[in-house]
């Protein structure tokens, strides 16, 4: 939960030391419309291949086998009770997952290390100027920050909302919905625009809005604080939100003011 939790928090920053190396694709390789982790994951433990469970050896396999996902499927996917019936199916489960833990563990430490203020990128992100390779000036380095938030904001709504949401109830489908068996699809949610909301007060874009522009800031911050009680309404299972009712409108509503969001910040 914890992982899942932090993660969320983080997603959207896909520059730097978050996409270097697949690193984004290795902790979460979403999304997934054609099955890929379900079916890779399952063929590698109905295999029971011993060096799935050697975590060098899992990173030189596909991403989808060492990620978020694949781990949430060990643990909460089909035929997971065999961990707790101490059968060797249970144990081969059992040793994967924690494999795949180490290789997440693994992957977050080199982007604490990306990110760490000794770092490169940190030095050329914080430091931008004529001789730096990859920012020059400091409206490069605001427009990378501009350019993640409101890409956030589309990746939740495009790519993590709408493909489980359908149009209609009759086209939800739950199974779409990230981290759906393990019932953490909404708080994931909640972790994504509390994520986004921090980083932007972080920034201080505010404070350098000019005077007739102060609006912008107090209607992005009136949407995030709309979301904290439209996300905290729904406490039912995903599959139970999808259909139509009250959760189904609370999470179209959030679709829409994530578009709204969106707008506010890329063009203003």
């Amino acid at each position: 939960d914890d992982v899942v939790d932090a993660w969320f928090r983080i997603y959207f920053l896909r520059f730097g030391p978050l996409v270097e190396e697949n690193r984004f694709e290795r902790i979460y390789f979403w999304p997934d419309p054609r099955g890929v982790i379900l079916r890779q994951v399952g063929a590698l433990l109905g295999e029971a291949d011993p060096e799935s469970l050697d975590p060098d050896r899992l990173a030189e396999k596909s991403v989808a086998v060492q990620g978020l996902p694949a781990l949430e499927y060990a643990i909460f996917g089909s035929g997971s009770t065999a961990i707790v019936d101490n059968t060797p199916e249970g144990s081969f489960r059992c040793a994967y997952a924690l494999a795949v833990s180490v290789r997440i563990a693994e992957t977050a430490s080199e982007i604490v290390d990306g990110w760490s203020p000794e770092s490169d990128f940190a030095r050329d992100f914080t430091n931008p100027g004529p001789d730096n390779a990859l920012y020059r000036n400091e409206t490069e380095v605001a427009a990378e920050a501009v350019k993640a938030l409101a890409s956030g904001m589309t990746y939740l709504s495009d790519v993590i909302i709408t493909p489980f949401l359908g149009k209609e109830p009759e086209q939800a489908r739950a199974s779409r919905a990230p981290f759906w068996r393990s019932g953490r699809t909404i708080q994931a949610l909640r972790q994504g625009v509390q994520g986004m909301r921090d980083f932007y007060d972080a920034s201080g874009f505010a404070d350098n809005l000019s005077e007739t522009d102060r609006w912008i800031d107090g209607e992005v911050l009136l949407e995030m604080r709309n979301f904290d009680g439209t996300l905290d309404s729904m406490t039912m299972p995903v599959e139970e939100t999808v259909a139509a009712g009250p959760g189904r409108e609370a999470l179209v509503y959030t679709v829409i003011a994530l578009k709204n969001l969106h707008m506010a910040v890329d063009t203003r």
